[in-house]
């Protein structure tokens, strides 16, 4: 422990004291330990019950406000469900600002058939990279480890089927599936098993794009180029902020209070309608 004396009787006592054991004097603390201390205070209570928020960036800086973060968040969602659902669907976050890298598509028919010409290059395209699948569920059950698994159906050996591990957090999903369902996966690419394509690792491709943190990049890369107007990020949250001002806070779907992704998504498209035929 460090030592300090005492003002009064110049006597050595531990720093942390708070009266000297030789004459009871009490110890002072001076104001920038006191404005240190509180500082610590606030950064460790901020980390515990601040987290990271949503709508800042990086570096802290505030980029949107609770509405227009709400309103940037539903056309996000808008856009993931799009894409969850359909496979040829255009979309401006994923195809105009490229802020994430998609996995490969490819169907399991094309694969498996590569890999019963040459496993070696089908190897070299596929195994341990992310592939976007689009499929049928031929049966689901169990390995012999335990782990779920997804039977897929190709329209050639009906006896050598491809198989997909399932990653745990997603049991409910497998659990709801039934034979002959339609499913979209983001798997990695685990080789060729006893004569069938082996994928492991996947995960519903909804679940994937939402695990994208899309808003957290969109707002990253606006901090960045803010001052650039032909940035794609820069236009769409520009757009988000001049449609979230001519909405209704007190009324408004879109305010945290009474959030409904749908209704958001509603009153946002006809104020852009309006705003078309203003312009004409």
């Amino acid at each position: 422990m460090a030592l300090v004396k005492c003002k009064e009787c110049g006597k050595e006592i531990s720093k942390g004291a708070k009266t000297c054991p030789q004459c009871g004097a009490k110890v002072k603390t001076s104001f920038l330990m006191k404005l240190f201390v509180f500082i610590i205070c606030i950064i460790i209570i901020v980390s515990i019950f601040g987290g990271d928020k949503p709508n800042t960036t990086a570096k802290g800086q505030t980029v949107l406000n609770e509405l227009e973060f709400n309103v940037l968040k539903t056309f996000v969602d808008d856009e993931i469900n799009l894409l969850s659902q359909y496979d040829d669907v255009e979309t401006m976050i994923i195809d105009d600002i490229k802020l994430i890298e998609l996995p490969i598509k490819v169907s399991v028919d094309k694969m498996q058939k590569e890999y019963e010409q040459n496993e070696v290059k089908a190897d070299a395209d596929y195994k341990n990279k992310s592939l976007l699948v689009s499929t049928s569920v031929s049966a689901i059950r169990k390995d012999l480890l335990d782990k779920m698994v997804i039977d897929l159906r190709t329209s050639g050996n009906t006896y050598l089927k491809p198989v997909a591990e399932v990653d745990k957090p997603y049991q409910d999903w497998v659990a709801s599936l039934r034979n002959g369902d339609r499913i979209k996966m983001v798997c990695k690419g685990g080789g060729f098993m006893v004569g069938a394509v082996y994928l492991r690792d996947c995960k519903p491709y909804y679940n994937y794009l939402v695990n994208q943190d899309l808003v957290g990049k969109l707002l990253k890369e606006y901090n960045v180029q803010k001052n650039n107007t032909d940035n794609a990020t820069v236009k769409l949250i520009d757009l988000v902020k001049t449609l979230s001002s001519k909405l209704n806070p007190e009324t408004t779907s879109c305010s945290s209070q009474r959030f409904d992704s749908k209704k958001c998504l509603k009153e946002t498209t006809l104020i852009m309608e309006q705003i078309k035929k203003t312009n004409k």
